[in-house]
């Protein structure tokens, strides 16, 4: 209405005038600001896109995986809270690494809390550390580490990251700054899983804090029975550990069976619910949380320095082996089919 009769008032060479320049601004604001277009992104654009800049360690890592041709069986590692910078986190550490170069892996994923406290010193130390294996290594972003989220984007580069290797996915998550929990998931970050999930190959999810974190406490008032079933129900019974809790764990039963694997608890956790498999690793180098509270005693519930290293066979199916510093617990196996 008000368009109409400011019209009115105008000469007709002004209308003309007016008319000119808004087909202008249109043309202005159509080169500036394209329609966007809502086309899922393809697999192989995105890995195109994500090696483009090879800078970044972790893709540095992922395409000498691609770039590697591997008959199976193979195998990865996963080591989670190393937190280089301590006494204790790079002794246990570099032990790890130790054990792993007698039979390297395909790959090693560092699964959060590279250092303790971020400095340029404590980064070459974890790199240092890494390099002598002579493997590639992906870097999980952890709580510790987004302390200087700058510095690690500039070494690892994005966080959110996926990539395809034979017969599995393997999706990578920033989930370690949370609002009302320790970690959390953002919403444009679970419309990004629930496209990602929608593939044939079977799914590794690696995200530093476990989808639920349980206390102390609760893990001192389980039973003993370690070697069956650690842990089991104690995590589905705690507060959630990550913002948007519910929303992930709908979306990552829809489309089970898969493998959740996390880290931030200094312990070692297998448990299983709706087809999806949870593994927690933290055991690589932080104090462990029997040391923070009285009354856990490890190995039987889990407290002991660790990796966990996966053999993949083919298609949807592994077995996994926790691997410990020299007698500190019996040996433990696991595999893709859930208990």
């Amino acid at each position: 209405m008000l368009f109409i009769e400011v019209r009115r008032n105008l000469s007709k060479k002004a209308q003309v005038g007016l008319l000119f320049a808004g087909v202008l601004l249109i043309a202005f604001l159509c080169v500036q600001f394209p329609r966007r277009n809502i086309k899922t992104e393809s697999d192989e654009s995105f890995i195109s896109r994500f090696l483009r800049n090879s800078k970044h360690l972790n893709r540095q890592a992922v395409k000498k995986i691609l770039d590697s041709d591997r008959p199976y069986p193979f195998a990865f590692a996963v080591i989670g809270d190393p937190h280089v910078g301590t006494s204790k986190g790079e002794a246990v550490f570099g032990q790890l690494i130790d054990a792993l170069k007698k039979d390297p892996p395909a790959f090693l994923v560092v699964n959060g809390d590279l250092t303790d406290v971020y400095s340029d010193a404590n980064l070459a130390k974890y790199l240092n550390m890494t390099g002598g294996l002579g493997v590639p290594v992906i870097s999980v972003i952890g709580n510790h580490d987004i302390s200087d989220f700058g510095a690690y984007l500039k070494t690892f580069g994005e966080t959110d990251f996926y990539f395809d290797y034979r017969d599995y996915r393997f999706i990578f998550l920033n989930d370690s700054s949370g609002k009302s929990a320790i970690g959390g998931l953002k919403s444009s970050q679970l419309l990004w899983l629930k496209e990602k999930l929608n593939t044939p190959r079977y799914p590794f999810i690696f995200m530093h804090i476990p989808p639920r974190v349980t206390g102390a406490e609760r893990l001192e008032a389980l039973n003993n029975n370690y070697v069956s079933h650690p842990y089991r129900g104690a995590f589905f019974e705690s507060p959630p550990g990550i913002d948007n809790l519910e929303a992930f764990e709908a979306i990552i039963r829809a489309r089970a069976p898969l493998t959740v694997i996390s880290s931030h608890i200094h312990c070692f956790a297998d448990y299983s619910k709706d087809g999806v498999r949870y593994i927690v690793t933290g055991g690589g180098g932080g104090i462990l949380n029997e040391e923070w509270n009285n009354g856990l005693k490890p190995p039987e519930e889990g407290m002991f320095y660790h990796l966990v290293k996966i053999t993949l066979v083919s298609g949807n199916t592994y077995q996994g082996e926790v691997v410990s510093l020299k007698g500190e617990k019996k040996d433990y196996r696991f595999n893709s089919v859930n208990p």
